[in-house]
């Protein structure tokens, strides 16, 4: 029993964790893009644009990942929740 509430806490601190990854991702997306932004208005060399939008393209992908693994930690949450549930049900 101490098991299943024990897991229950490491799934809700994984969630928690992946939303903040998640929230620093996006900052760092919305830096980039105003990085950007700023560089073509200052007319900086192609080659600062292009490693700009790659930084952007980079944090893009993070950000897919790191929803991927929040979606599965919360699946993982929800069947935990569900199993200790079930068991205190039982007893």
């Amino acid at each position: 029993m101490r098991k299943d509430f024990a897991d229950v806490r490491g799934a809700r601190r994984e969630v928690q964790q992946d939303r903040k990854e998640l929230r620093s991702d996006n900052r760092e997306l919305r830096k980039d893009r105003a990085e950007l932004r700023r560089d073509i208005r200052n007319g900086v060399s192609k080659q600062e644009i292009f490693q700009d939008r790659q930084e952007i393209h980079d944090d893009f992908k993070e950000i897919a990942k790191d929803r991927k693994e929040l979606q599965q930690d919360q699946a993982r949450l929800e069947t935990t929740r569900r199993e200790l549930k079930a068991d205190l049900r039982k007893k």
